[in-house]
């Protein structure tokens, strides 16, 4: 009796171990979903639009008597601060994407999630893109810079954003 239980024991080890789920689930890893969009609507996705609130402020860039506000993804708030006491928003540059801006000779640099624009501020509110190089950015990480492993996005997209998660996946 004693022979068989010895025999048995490795095959009830192996049961045991073989019947929980070890593997993490990487899909919920990150307290975030992306947000994508296809390359073709990313590269016409620039627009010029009236003022709106503030989403989620980042980075501020002060050239000349106007100041740029970066809100995280979305696009960049231009404001007239020629009147310090009264400083008026004038619009907003939509570019899916944007982390980082910068402006020499009146020419906004701005990442566009993967691509690095360049946008003329004298034909604001039209816009007008001086030119764009393709592809020189990685796609934007999530806040909580997890990355979403199991995730297979579709072909031709790309991540523009990340929106925070409310409920299970």
């Amino acid at each position: 009796m004693r022979k068989y239980a010895l025999a048995a024991l490795p095959l009830a080890l192996i049961v045991l171990f073989t019947a929980f789920d070890w593997e993490p689930d990487w899909r919920s890893a990150s307290g975030y979903a992306p947000v994508l969009m296809r390359k073709e609507d990313l590269r016409n996705s620039i627009a010029w639009q009236g003022a709106r609130p503030f989403e989620r402020p980042g980075k501020i860039y002060i050239y000349g008597s106007t100041i740029f506000i970066v809100d995280v993804y979305k696009g960049i708030h231009v404001i007239n601060n020629s009147d310090r006491t009264n400083p008026q928003k004038t619009g907003f540059l939509l570019i899916p994407g944007v982390l980082d801006i910068a402006v020499r000779d009146s020419v906004i640099f701005a990442d566009n999630a993967i691509d690095l624009l360049a946008v003329s501020m004298r034909s604001l509110p039209q816009v007008q893109v001086l030119d764009r190089v393709e592809d020189v950015f990685p796609e934007p990480v999530a806040p909580d810079m997890m990355w979403w492993w199991g995730f297979r996005k579709p072909e031709g997209t790309v991540v523009v954003g990340w929106n925070k998660k409310t409920g299970k996946p």
